[in-house]
């Protein structure tokens, strides 16, 4: 009975894929793991956008914590911050995952697997967020606004039944001035 319940789900799934329909992600959650950068979620009340696509599930699933938990969340596009950093000769521009408004704080977020979080390029995009981010909210700061944070998270930390502020102990603090 389980699998005719399976398919029930898939076949919905399908059917929104082939009329271009958004897919709920509370609905079906669990049938979309592996096909998380593959398609576009809706059905979102606290975001920006109506639709976002994820490049991961650890990115879905941290979209459902920001749901419940933040003011208003958004995937930022490329160009929206205007954030480089140096690897190597390059100076490709970074596109963090989240950008998240709470009720004291802004962030900025990068989920990631654990095993890439050494990477000279992640250590590198880590860097870039968190120097823009003393640069927002030194700004902030002259005009009474909220902070902004850097959030760089493993991604085995991402559950769902943690709140954003269990997030905070990952903040990244820059460390060049400029």
């Amino acid at each position: 009975m389980r699998w005719l319940l399976r398919i029930s789900r898939c076949t919905a799934i399908v059917h929104a894929l082939i009329d271009f329909d958004d897919i709920d992600y509370t609905v079906h959650a669990n049938l979309l793991y592996e096909l998380a950068g593959q398609m576009v979620f809706g059905h979102f009340s606290r975001c920006l956008y109506p639709l976002q696509k994820f490049d991961s599930d650890t990115e879905r699933r941290f979209a459902v914590i920001l749901e419940r938990d933040a003011d208003k969340w958004f995937k930022p596009a490329k160009g929206q911050f205007q954030v480089f950093y140096k690897l190597g000769v390059e100076q490709p521009e970074y596109v963090p995952d989240f950008v998240v408004e709470t009720a004291h704080y802004l962030l900025m977020v990068e989920t990631k697997a654990r095993n890439e979080l050494g990477t000279d390029e992640v250590k590198a995009k880590a860097e870039a967020g968190a120097l823009w981010c003393k640069h927002a909210s030194d700004h902030a700061r002259t005009h009474s606004t909220k902070p902004w944070k850097y959030l760089l998270v493993p991604h085995d930390q991402v559950t769902e039944d943690k709140s954003i502020a269990d997030y905070f102990h990952f903040e990244q603090v820059a460390k060049s001035v400029g």
